[in-house]
């Protein structure tokens, strides 16, 4: 059975049965478990299970595959170029602001908003 592939706009909330797959290709996401879990893979070699409650970004240009282990709710949300735009920009400021250099910034850049 061929996997069914969605076009994602902004945001969706899907219900997946038991061993069911879908794909899609995509630049920024991120996808949150709300029930269930799921199994999910992407460019790269990169991988990983999510449970209820757990979510994931991907920032990378790639086609997205998931994999529900039993029957598991997602909702999968397109993240806009603005937002990281934005974010990094607010970092960059912060960072000039306090003083305290390139620590700063790759601090505050690996925790989201």
């Amino acid at each position: 059975m061929k996997t069914p592939r969605i076009k994602l706009n902004s945001e969706i909330d899907l219900k997946l049965s038991t061993n069911q797959t879908l794909s899609f290709n995509t630049k920024e996401v991120n996808i949150t478990c709300l029930s269930g879990s799921v199994w999910i893979t992407w460019a790269g070699g990169r991988e990983k299970c999510l449970a209820q409650g757990d979510a994931q970004v991907i920032k990378s240009h790639s086609k997205i595959c998931l994999q529900a282990f039993n029957p598991s709710r997602v909702s999968i949300l397109k993240t806009p170029k603005e937002y990281f735009g934005i974010r990094l920009g607010m970092v960059g400021i912060a960072a000039g602001l306090s003083g305290i250099g390139n620590r700063a910034v790759s601090f505050l850049s690996s925790i989201a908003l």
